[in-house]
């Protein structure tokens, strides 16, 4: 699990999730490892410093979770107490896979 950055307390950070295939080579070319795809469910799992869990899926209607291209997804989650937040990115079907990574929302000097 990666740390990344430090934030102040009601800041709206944007989260990351990618998802990827396993490409097929096909000679003479030069293989590529992976190619960005689309998962056929995508969810974004944030739990704040207290422990609160919120679950967002993508195509649910709340708008939550953006699809920027084929395989990328970005939401914004705004940071409400202070602490070490944490999200989860789940990919099921086509292209599944698991991303987790923690920001952290340090206390304002002026509330």
């Amino acid at each position: 699990m990666t740390i990344l950055n430090e934030y102040l307390t009601g800041q709206v950070v944007t989260v990351r999730g990618s998802f990827t295939v396993e490409a097929p080579t096909v000679p003479p070319t030069i293989p590529i490892p992976y190619v960005p795809a689309d998962p056929t469910t995508v969810t974004l799992k944030t739990r704040d410093p207290l422990g609160a869990l919120t679950v967002y899926t993508y195509g649910s209607g709340d708008g939550v979770i953006v699809r920027d291209a084929v395989g990328s997804y970005h939401a914004y989650v705004t940071l409400t107490i202070p602490g070490m937040w944490t999200y989860h990115w789940v990919g099921t079907g086509a292209a599944a896979g698991v991303g987790e990574q923690q920001v952290f929302a340090g206390p304002t000097q002026i509330p």
